[in-house]
């Protein structure tokens, strides 16, 4: 993946919610792959753009399949795997369902944020909506 489109808004905590990859597995693609190639806070953290949270979600698709991550990031980048950003990664300048919703909460709408969360189930599985918005924004709020 080249250069990460959208702001870098996401932890390495959170992106291991979305994907399903552990924060340790990440850190080791990073370092032995140079994939993903996240942005660094003031601090120093790792953030990641939303692009680099979808692309991450099909890579994970795939691994979980049994595709070599090796394998998977050379053919992503050889233009053989083009994978594309989808779901909240997919317009950069939106943000994603999980920030909308804590945006809401933050704001006292709660009412709103309950909407938003009814019209993604259904669109998601109970697991898919924990572990996909409601885990990544509790990890985002802290």
């Amino acid at each position: 993946m080249g250069k990460p489109s959208g702001r870098p808004e996401y932890s390495i905590a959170a992106v291991s919610k979305l994907t399903g990859v552990s924060c340790h597995a990440l850190r080791v693609w990073e370092r032995r792959y140079r994939f993903p190639t996240p942005q660094r806070s003031a601090s120093g953290h790792r953030r990641y753009s939303a692009d680099q949270v979808g692309v991450l979600c099909q890579l994970a698709t795939l691994v979980g399949m049994g595709r070599p991550i090796g394998e998977l990031i050379d053919e992503h980048r050889t233009g053989r795997l083009p994978l594309q950003p989808v779901g909240p990664a997919a317009d950069a300048g939106e943000k994603a369902p999980a920030e909308l919703i804590v945006d809401r909460l933050l704001a006292g709408d709660i009412a709103e944020a309950d909407a938003m969360i009814d019209r993604l189930a259904e669109q998601m599985s109970p697991i898919e909506l924990v572990q996909r918005m409601i885990e990544p924004a509790l990890v985002d709020v802290g």
